[in-house]
């Protein structure tokens, strides 16, 4: 799975936060905040969804077009891979 496992994503009320773990133990000194939008591509990548499944459940959430939605799953997805969060 390309997803690093020594993450997991919290919500509070309509927070996100992506939370690393050391050990047992989470690691709040390195939370990440994430936008809710944020929030559901990592969910999809979590449950191995194809990117193109990812910015169909974008578009229809957020009502917004295919360039705005690949364009920001794509956006975030880099974050991740520059963070070591994800890897392909």
């Amino acid at each position: 799975m390309p997803i690093n496992k020594n993450y997991i994503l919290k919500s509070i009320g309509d927070d996100y936060m992506l939370i690393p773990l050391v050990g047992d133990d989470l690691d709040f000194s390195k939370v990440y905040n994430l936008t809710e939008t944020a929030a559901v591509i990592y969910k999809g990548l979590v449950d191995n969804k194809r990117i193109d499944e990812i910015v169909d459940i974008i578009m229809h959430e957020y009502d917004v077009s295919y360039i705005v939605a690949y364009k920001d799953t794509l956006d975030f997805i880099a974050e991740l891979k520059k963070r070591g969060i994800y890897s392909e």
